[in-house]
């Protein structure tokens, strides 16, 4: 019976990996696989438009022990270097919105309520490192771990799972082949659904869950993973 079931989950995975590899999708490495983010609402931290009243960035937090909780904007974010910022910036499609447009709204001044900031009043222009909350992007794929780990949170005892991290390496990598490392910013408008339209044309980030080993976590502190439940891994294709 092991050999069997051992032999079936052999296959499943041989078939997925032909599956996304027909998509031009190149799976990620052994011990992985590949996920879709959570929609809003995220009942057990309060996160949907009604809360904040309106349309908002669809952020979908991730647990980090070191720090014990899974603010992306208060405890968990990393500093991304200039040279991750120059890439940031080239990797925006050119789609008849300018850069300005795009990086306006992905990018705070200061430090805002945004997937990015510059904790200083430069806007993003000028400011030569960017700090980066720590989250997933509703709706979007990621690579996570195959293990399913318990553990105790703020929001109570459950099974995770870790996320794939995000490596100085991977900006070489093609985004089309690779889009769990260079997803699509959401919104959750206020009038219900998930939206990748801004009017401001497409705009991409890399996985904003980067590796400790390659980027400064704030307060010094090294995670050793970053964490995501289990509900809100979303089967996929």
């Amino acid at each position: 019976m092991w050999n069997i079931s051992r032999s079936h989950k052999r296959t499943l995975s041989l078939q997925l990996k032909s599956d996304l590899q027909a998509n031009g999708i190149l799976p990620p490495p052994p011990g992985w696989k590949l996920f879709r983010a959570t929609k809003w609402p995220i009942i057990e931290l309060g996160l949907s438009a009604e809360t904040f009243g309106g349309s908002s960035f669809e952020v979908v937090p991730l647990w980090v022990p070191e720090t014990g909780q899974f603010s992306a904007v208060k405890g968990n974010f990393s500093i991304l270097d200039s040279d991750g910022v120059k890439r940031l910036q080239t990797l925006q499609p050119s789609d008849g919105y300018t850069l300005r447009v795009k990086m306006n709204w992905l990018v705070a001044s200061g430090i805002g309520v945004a997937p990015m900031w510059t904790h200083s009043p430069a806007e993003w222009d000028q400011s030569p490192t960017y700090e980066v909350g720590t989250m997933l992007w509703g709706d979007q794929i990621f690579a996570a771990s195959e293990d399913v780990f318990y553990l105790a949170t703020s929001i109570g005892y459950g099974g995770y799972r870790k996320v794939l991290p995000f490596r100085r390496a991977d900006w070489s990598k093609d985004p089309k082949q690779y889009p769990y490392l260079f997803p699509r910013a959401t919104i959750c408008r206020a009038n219900g659904g998930i939206s990748n339209d801004f009017g401001r044309g497409e705009i991409r980030t890399m996985l904003q869950v980067l590796d400790a080993r390659d980027y400064k976590f704030a307060g010094g502190q090294v995670p050793g993973a970053f964490y995501i439940p289990v509900q809100w891994c979303q089967a996929y294709p």
